[in-house]
């Protein structure tokens, strides 16, 4: 089996790749990623075929020619809410455009098993109620440029997929968190910001909530998804810890004092908070229960603290 990721040296489509190479050590795979914020070139490292280049440019279609691919996955993307207020161009060109073009070079596939979308579950739009929660069918409410680049990218994808005769399928995933991933985030934001004595700014009072799921358990529901979808199929990949942004700073707090290094509660500092934010997602895990052979299973301490020890390795400590 021969593979493209795309994004393939971001946070979640690293550990992807990482995964592959453990679960599928028979499978060709290229990587296909622009090295920007976010990406690591250092976490690919096995992978024989990396190819550097954007995909909303021609490049993919040449990374294409000549090739035949089983899969493809699209990991590709700007994914920072805060920067896609100032940059909203940025997030089209990369989350809609990209996919459309990403698409155009999959037309001269002909041994094309599946394209899989990557996408968030922040395309769904705030749940007013927390009881609600939403399903792969629901019409989609995304509110800022962010997600609304994303959902655009998706439904293009499931559009040209169904136009050109190209099996898609999407996959919408809770927040992630876990080792590598950019210190713009929230949790290694706050780990980081510690770590260095740094204020820990948190936005309003913190009450925002959020469904937490680990970049091990998300890879290994993308993975199932890839091998077991049907065209045209939607999947919510749903993390189980539910904490509202203040609640998940303070269980950081007490993993890293667990860990002796430190109390920095006194860091805690609350600011301004976003013009639109968003208080709480929630994904129905329905579909997922009973039709995968999926579950997340990763213990959120275990995996904070491979996270703080991530963080503490880049700082040089």
């Amino acid at each position: 089996m021969r593979i493209l990721v795309t994004g393939g040296a971001g946070f979640i489509g690293g550990h992807f790749v990482e995964l592959l190479l453990k679960e599928k050590p028979d499978w060709e795979i290229h990587v296909l990623d622009m090295s920007g914020v976010g990406s690591r070139e250092g976490t690919i490292e096995g992978v024989e075929w990396f190819h550097k280049g954007r995909i909303e440019s021609t490049f993919s279609s040449f990374v294409m020619s000549g090739r035949e691919f089983d899969y493809v996955v699209n990991f590709a993307a700007e994914t920072h809410v805060d920067r896609s207020f100032v940059n909203p161009s940025d997030f089209v060109a990369s989350n809609t455009l990209g996919v459309s073009q990403l698409l155009s070079a999959c037309r001269r596939q002909q041994s094309l098993k599946m394209f899989l979308q990557v996408s968030t579950d922040e395309v769904y739009g705030p749940t007013a109620v927390h009881a609600i929660q939403s399903h792969e069918s629901d019409l989609l409410s995304p509110r800022n440029p962010y997600s609304i680049s994303k959902a655009a990218g998706e439904q293009i994808a499931l559009c040209l997929g169904k136009l050109w005769n190209i099996p898609v399928c999407v996959t919408r995933g809770s927040n992630t968190f876990g080792p590598r991933q950019n210190r713009e985030k929230l949790i290694p934001k706050i780990i980081c910001n510690a770590l260095e004595g740094k204020e820990i700014p948190i936005y309003g009072k913190g009450e925002q909530i959020r469904t937490w799921l680990s970049v091990y358990d998300h890879c290994r529901g993308i993975l199932q998804v890839l091998l077991n979808s049907m065209p045209d199929e939607v999947w919510n990949l749903s993390g189980h810890f539910v904490l509202g942004n203040l609640k998940l700073c303070e269980l950081i707090m007490d993993v890293m004092e667990g860990l002796k290094l430190g109390d920095f509660r006194k860091l805690i500092t609350f600011v301004e908070d976003r013009a639109i934010h968003d208080n709480h997602y929630s994904m129905s895990k329905t579909k997922t229960r009973d039709g995968l052979p999926w579950y997340p299973i990763d213990e959120m301490d275990d995996v904070l603290i491979d996270t703080i020890q991530s963080c503490r390795k880049d700082l040089g400590l």
